[in-house]
């Protein structure tokens, strides 16, 4: 059975409209709104709230989930670097949503887009990281990448070397629970459903290999 890829309005919508679907009850099937993945993400910030929080004493605040809110930092920023380099008009205040959408119905799906996100180098500092990719493939990553949030994927371990000259370890060591664990240097991550490996990451050198480099990670291997 094959799986038609969603079009680059099926994402967008994904991203933040709320969608019709049908629920099982004991009563039969019920149609109910399921919102959309920014929107589910935002909840997801106050995930600890219940009731509303009405029984909180004053002035306390409601539990965070502190990845959760990067997240969603993080694809707010990117939607509006995005949005600047399709408009001249200054970026409106608003949630994700607004961006992304106002973003999408001025671009094309194969136009080139630069966006940062935070990243570490090898000595543990932070900088901004910037790349460029399609529209299409910009979007989809913020759908993985929400979706990667309530569901993640799995780690499994690539019995090789990590195939750049400048680096070439196999293996890598870690302590956990006092004990010193030995595991392949090199990773990859794959989707919880539906198996699909979505990166490769190698421990040593920190490099990333995402879903459009694996074929070429996989030669490289293999050699």
């Amino acid at each position: 059975m094959t799986t038609t890829a969603p079009t680059f309005n099926h994402l967008i919508d994904l991203l933040t409209l709320d969608t019709p679907t049908f629920v099982r009850r004991d009563a039969g099937m019920e149609l109910h709104n399921k919102q959309g993945l920014l929107e589910q993400l935002r909840e997801a910030i106050f995930g600890g709230m219940e009731g509303g929080g009405s029984s909180a004493g004053y002035g306390s605040r409601p539990p965070l989930d502190p990845a959760a809110v990067d997240l969603l930092e993080e694809i707010t920023k990117q939607a509006t670097q995005a949005l600047s380099q399709v408009s001249k008009m200054p970026t409106p205040y608003g949630h994700a949503e607004s961006y992304v959408r106002l973003w999408a119905g001025q671009s094309s799906e194969s136009q080139m887009f630069a966006v940062t996100a935070k990243a570490t180098t090898d000595q543990g500092g932070i900088f901004e990281e910037r790349f460029e990719m399609p529209a299409y493939q910009l979007a989809q990553r913020w759908v993985d990448r929400v979706e990667g949030f309530f569901n993640p994927p799995v780690t499994a371990e690539i019995t090789a070397p990590c195939p750049r000259p400048e680096c070439g370890v196999r293996y890598v060591s870690r302590v956990k629970d006092g004990v010193e664990i030995q595991s392949s240097a090199l990773s990859m991550t794959r989707d919880r459903e539906t198996g699909t490996t979505l990166e490769a990451k190698c421990a040593a050198c920190g490099v990333v290999w995402h879903r459009e480099d694996l074929p070429r990670l996989a030669a490289l291997v293999n050699e």
